[in-house]
């Protein structure tokens, strides 16, 4: 709980009770004072509510973006050293990258339409 949340529920409280006492006391004024206080409460519990929930996500969106930061790193390293593998063998990389479009070109072709004729009985 946050400050705003606690001072927040102070008020209402404070304007209940202070609502009740016009009431025993006949005393519109403090009626309505004490309302006032009571809807203030309400308001400034529901920003520290919000404010809770704010925070809370700020947290979450700097967990995801350190991650990314993360994955960004890695993912940078795995492509300069695939890079500096292609430089290094280059006939080897023609080679690999021809096994897998031939992989990918049967994966995708399949084995084609089949055809089945059916010889009419006579």
């Amino acid at each position: 709980m946050n400050e705003n949340r606690v001072e927040g529920a102070a008020k209402v409280v404070g304007g209940r009770f202070q609502r009740a006492a016009g009431e025993l006391l006949d005393d519109r004024e403090m009626q309505v004072r004490g309302g006032v206080r009571e809807g203030v409460g309400h308001v400034q519990e529901a920003a520290g509510t919000a404010q809770e929930v704010l925070e809370e996500a700020v947290g979450h969106v700097k967990s995801a973006a350190s991650t990314a930061g993360k994955v960004y790193g890695g993912v940078s390293v795995f492509a300069r050293d695939v890079t500096k593998t292609i430089e290094e063998r280059s006939y080897l990389a023609v080679a690999v990258a021809a096994a897998i479009g031939l992989l990918a070109g049967l994966l995708i072709a399949g084995r084609g339409p089949r055809v089945i004729y059916v010889k009419p009985r006579v």
